[in-house]
């Protein structure tokens, strides 16, 4: 996720939305050097998309052996490579 300053957001919001929508690129949005805000992309998943993905994460996870892996694991390993 690429990282610009409050100033630059402003700036250069119109191409930062561009961006965001067209590759699917996240901003963290930073003010004096600390993280205040997220823009990321906006999609709304259907009940048949997320059944589906669901499935795709059960068929890996019993192929990698993962098996026994919860959803606090999940956010733990997540915020491990966060600052």
């Amino acid at each position: 996720m690429k990282e610009v300053s409050m100033f630059d957001a402003k700036t250069h919001f119109s191409s930062i939305i561009a961006e965001v929508q067209q590759q699917h690129q996240g901003f963290i949005v930073k003010k004096r050097g600390h993280k205040v805000a997220k823009i990321i992309p906006y999609e709304i998943l259907s009940e048949k998309d997320i059944t589906e993905l669901i499935q795709a994460m059960d068929m890996l996870s019993q192929e990698v052996g993962c098996s026994d892996i919860t959803v606090e694991d999940i956010r733990k390993m997540r915020d491990e490579g966060r600052d």
